[in-house]
């Protein structure tokens, strides 16, 4: 189970470290398999200002925890594409792959997120947890929302969440895990 970047990272391994014998099912949130028009949108503006906002935002993830946040490379990664291009190569692998969306219904629902969910919402004009859209989550067995009520890209791992939220996002995840379960995963 990967929440965002996570799914990239597991089809790193599949590509590149041979794991795919080794894994029997991906279950993705939230990650962006067409790229993220928020990283498109930072990676335009002039670069002074792209550099301070990059050290800000680094800065702001070492203080809650990340020993080594790199938004520069992370915004490259994540440049927008209209097609994911290793649809054919993961479908051939024998794994079952599916994937969830969550969904922001207005900027206040995660104020850290509420400027780049206005960003994606602008340039993608599809639903998006603040960071990605939901078109760019869909892959595979794609199961809608994880969640029917606004959750953020945050909120979603249970960062910033509000208690009453927890208690839902708990709930996704324990469903989720009896679901693979029941297939035998």
């Amino acid at each position: 189970i990967a929440h965002s970047k996570g799914g990239l990272e597991t089809i790193y391994m599949i590509e590149n470290l041979a794991m795919a014998e080794k894994i029997a099912s991906v279950t993705t949130i939230c990650t962006p398999y067409r790229g993220s028009s928020v990283a498109n949108w930072v990676n335009g503006i002039p670069r002074p200002l792209h550099s301070l906002f990059v050290f800000c935002a680094d800065a702001f993830y070492k203080i809650l925890g990340d020993k080594s946040p790199d938004l520069r490379t992370a915004l490259n990664q994540l440049n927008m594409r209209s097609e994911f291009d290793k649809e054919d190569m993961l479908r051939s692998c024998g794994i079952y792959w599916q994937s969830y969306s969550s969904r922001m219904n207005s900027p206040i629902s995660d104020p850290v997120l509420s400027i780049s969910y206005a960003i994606s919402r602008h340039f993608e004009r599809d639903f998006s947890d603040g960071m990605v859209s939901n078109k760019s989550a869909r892959f595979a067995d794609y199961k809608g929302d994880c969640l029917e009520e606004s959750i953020s890209h945050n909120e979603i791992v249970c960062y910033l969440t509000r208690p009453s939220k927890k208690k839902k996002v708990a709930g996704f995840y324990l469903e989720l895990c009896n679901e693979l379960a029941g297939k035998g995963f």
